[in-house]
């Protein structure tokens, strides 16, 4: 797999609401449709800036093979469509896989400091009664 192909196949999970969108409009994406809003994000992708007319920084590259493993893995069913349950099944949890460092840093320090606080209101209860 080539790094161009790797970065646009993540890039696009990052930005799924279009199969979301979709797949709650059609109720159901057949392959042929779920291949189509690949090459639309391609094309889309690929276009240069409408104000700049500058190029993308590469060629935004998603394989077929990419897209078949991505439709055989969320369709749970095996049943070749893929239905609104299947994709939000799959999807939604990933979207933290995809999430840049600084966001994941963020949820994990507010994590951490609502935990600090949780003890430390725990600790002062206990220091006061």
């Amino acid at each position: 797999m080539k790094y161009e192909e790797y970065l646009s196949f993540i890039l696009f999970l990052d930005d799924i609401e279009e199969i979301k969108r979709r797949v709650s409009q059609l109720k159901a994406l057949d392959f042929d449709i779920f291949e189509e809003i690949f090459f639309d994000y391609m094309k889309y992708k690929n276009k240069p800036h409408p104000k700049t007319g500058k190029k993308p920084a590469f060629e935004f590259q998603i394989s077929p093979v990419q897209i078949k493993a991505l439709f055989v893995l969320l369709d749970t069913n095996d049943n070749g469509d893929l239905e609104e349950s299947e994709v939000m099944e799959v999807l939604q949890p990933k979207q933290t896989l995809g999430m840049d460092r600084d966001q994941k840093a963020k949820e994990d320090a507010k994590e951490f400091v609502q935990r600090a606080i949780k003890s430390a209101h725990k600790w002062f209860k206990e220091l006061i009664y």
